[in-house]
């Protein structure tokens, strides 16, 4: 279990955080490594309207920190006009370098258990916190300090990236809303006698030789995530100890996947499964997770209903296009994205623009074609076959090049009026960043006549509705939500879990199989905050002046010394939470 365990936590973990990532143009997928740099640049408290946030510039780049920190608070301007908030959402902002191609994600986003009636029967689903915070609970609840965290790249690795970037509101905007619940945590996995246990949640983890037939929706674990527990572990070997003694179970349903549906037939497709997270209880620990047959034998217990539903899931919908939506209250179906093979259901619909570099390449990549011409390889038919392909893809890949880079040094008048065939009015969901050459104004000409809120678009306004959102103007709902006392779910810690992989087991050998999930870092990682000499927007209550008269000399820490630095520093945490918690309005 050594290793394996500390890796099979980790695509566990980050199959959560990609459903939050907005990837790059042109680019392929990895798991992403969410590890601190060695300096922290400055960090700064902000208070502004009805959020609170921590803003961490772990190293600026090309001033990636100050243009995401300015338009922060004009990201939460919009979702503000947007949803009613009630009551302090909180939530940690990173700006980092890193060697993969991402622009953004969320991350360590915090659920609560609820259900609709004090039934104990009726199967409880995970509403993000910032949600339940909005809505009526039949008891008090102590919430957790944070309610998720956004990380965004500041390209230092990839500057070509940022080259056209017209601005990062939209992206903020999209993290933001993953962050409200627009997030899927159940995820396929390989059922068969094989060794290979991963979760799939992506396109780049499927291919030709997958055979659908072994994947089934399986529940994803849980970790209890002790920071003062972590912080004792001193050795990788001492990380898969943690990993082993901290298994709590495994998550319930979302209430986003609780609307998922079929686009043919409008039936919701978890509506039997409600209680998935219970039907694998013969899986006591992680060893469990690593025992193939133990999980087949879960698996056979299961009753034939759940055993068909859990197996048509991912073959009829997370790995056919087409397929998977979510139905509003309205009776709407809004498209999720889903691939041949592979799926983001996170992610709205869009495929359009992909068209525009793939089309003509996929003419000359017919297998069909190619298997009728080279079934001898070596015949003269088959190498003119290829040679003819070769040139001709060399051709088309510097016209699409040139074609790009005009495009894309233009693109506005490019698209111009047809936008349309672009992109639709839930752009701001889309699981690729292909706007981000695109300004505001632009897309505000073009789609804010049509959206009710300007950049967030009605399809998105109305899914979050369904989940039990307030939109900005209308009247509150007084639906109870009643706590599930029965289901724990810890406080998750993934961002710091990350950097004590990175700091205790980066010159170890990971295992040939799970070697592409991840690429560790080559140095040590340290962690340092300069901590800030203003208050933004602050007030007494919430950044009392000694916070700062005794945290002004710090230098570099280590992860341990972060660990005891982070207990003090959300003490102010503490203070705003424990008021956040006696403000809320109850319903008994």
């Amino acid at each position: 279990m050594r290793f394996s365990s500390i890796l099979f936590f980790l695509a566990i973990f980050t199959n959560v955080a990609k459903s939050g990532i907005i990837k790059c143009k042109n680019k392929s997928n990895s798991f992403d490594q969410l590890a601190f740099g060695n300096e922290v640049e400055f960090k700064k408290r902000i208070k502004y309207k009805n959020f609170r946030y921590n803003f961490y510039c772990l190293e600026d780049f090309d001033n990636m920190c100050y243009e995401i920190k300015n338009n922060l608070n004009d990201a939460l301007d919009i979702i503000s006009s947007t949803f009613e908030i009630y009551n302090p959402i909180n939530f940690d902002a990173y700006v980092k370098s890193d060697k993969d191609e991402f622009i953004a994600y969320n991350i360590d986003s915090n659920f609560v258990a609820l259900r609709t009636s004090n039934d104990t029967n009726e199967p409880p689903y995970l509403y993000p916190q910032a949600l339940v915070k909005q809505l009526n609970l039949n008891t008090e609840y102590n919430f957790k300090k944070r309610d998720f965290t956004l990380v965004f790249n500041n390209f230092k690795n990839n500057p070509e990236i940022r080259v056209g970037m017209k601005d990062t509101i939209r992206t903020i905007i999209h993290e933001i809303i993953h962050g409200f619940g627009f997030m899927n945590l159940e995820s396929p996995d390989y059922l068969n006698d094989g060794n290979n246990i991963f979760n799939i949640g992506s396109s780049d983890l499927m291919d030709e030789n997958t055979n659908i037939n072994d994947v089934i929706l399986f529940p994803t674990p849980l970790y209890r995530m002790d920071l003062e527990l972590l912080n004792k572990a001193k050795t990788c070997e001492e990380l898969d100890v943690f990993i082993a003694n901290n298994f709590v179970g495994f998550t319930p349903l979302t209430v986003y996947e609780k609307n998922f549906v079929s686009t043919r037939t409008k039936q919701k497709l978890f509506k039997d499964i409600g209680h998935l997270h219970n039907d694998f209880n013969c899986i006591h620990d992680t060893s469990d997770l690593f025992d193939d047959k133990k999980k087949l034998d879960c698996y056979e217990n299961l009753n034939p209903q759940t055993q068909q539903i859990i197996s048509e899931i991912p073959s009829k919908y997370y790995f056919e296009k087409d397929t998977l939506g979510f139905l509003t209250n309205n009776g709407t179906i809004i498209p999720l994205q889903t691939f041949d093979k592979g799926y983001s259901s996170s992610s709205i619909e869009l495929d359009k623009l992909e068209k525009l570099y793939k089309e003509e390449f996929e003419k000359y990549n017919n297998k069909e074609l190619i298997k009728e011409i080279c079934h001898d390889s070596t015949s003269e038919k088959c190498i003119q076959f290829n040679e003819e392909s070769k040139k001709f893809k060399e051709k088309i890949q510097i016209e699409v090049e040139a074609l790009e880079k005009d495009i894309f040094s233009n693109i506005e008048t490019y698209i111009g009026d047809k936008i349309n065939d672009y992109f639709g009015e839930d752009f701001i969901m889309y699981y690729s960043g292909y706007d981000t050459d695109l300004s505001n104004e632009f897309m505000l000409e073009h789609f804010g006549k049509i959206n009710r809120h300007g950049l967030i678009g009605n399809g998105i306004v109305d899914i979050l509705k369904t989940m039990g959102w307030t939109e900005k103007g209308k009247p509150k709902s007084n639906d109870i939500y009643y706590v599930a006392e029965d289901v724990e779910y810890p406080e998750q810690f993934g961002y710091f879990w990350n950097q004590k992989i990175n700091e205790l087991c980066e010159n170890e050998e990971f295992p040939t199989e799970t070697s592409t999930i991840s690429e560790y870092p080559t140095e040590a990682s340290t962690i340092s905050y300069e901590y800030p000499t203003e208050i933004v927007d602050g007030d007494d209550d919430y950044l009392s002046n000694s916070y700062f008269d005794n945290e002004v000399n710090r230098e570099t820490l280590t992860f341990d010394e972060e660990v005891s630095a982070l207990a003090f520093d959300e003490s102010i945490f503490d203070v705003e939470i424990e008021k956040q918690n006696n403000n809320m309005t109850l319903l008994q």
